[in-house]
């Protein structure tokens, strides 16, 4: 079965041939090979403004025009780095400031000592 690829400001990109038993997964093997791009960054739809078709779905269940849609999703990050990137930045900003006031509150902030700040509140809630 030959299915024409075309992006979604609907560009040909070409076409592939497929079994009626392939994968979306496999299209996007095939798609990365005619345009460049990643699978990962790869989005299929059956219509222009459709939503997405998973990965696991097969062509049989495609609409009978055979064309899908490409959409770049752009580069992808792991959710680690998600994870590091959300929760290791205010930290770092935390660090910084309590050690380095005078960044932040100017130079009669760096006067104080973070050792006689952390007494004066100490004492002050004992």
């Amino acid at each position: 079965m030959q299915v024409e690829v075309f992006t979604t400001k609907n560009k040909k990109l070409g076409s592939i041939t497929v079994s009626e038993n392939t994968k979306v997964r496999e299209i996007k093997k095939e798609i990365a090979k005619i345009c460049k791009l990643s699978v990962d960054r790869q989005s299929i739809r059956d219509d222009l403004k459709g939503k997405d078709i998973k990965d696991d779905a097969s062509v049989s269940n495609l609409p009978s025009t055979k064309k899908i849609y490409v959409k770049d999703l752009g580069p992808q990050i792991g959710w680690n780095t998600v994870f590091l990137l959300e929760y290791a930045g205010p930290l770092v900003v935390y660090a910084l400031v309590s050690t380095r006031p005078w960044i932040l509150y100017g130079e009669k902030a760096a006067e104080t000592s973070l050792g006689s700040t952390a007494r004066f509140v100490h004492e002050g809630m004992g």
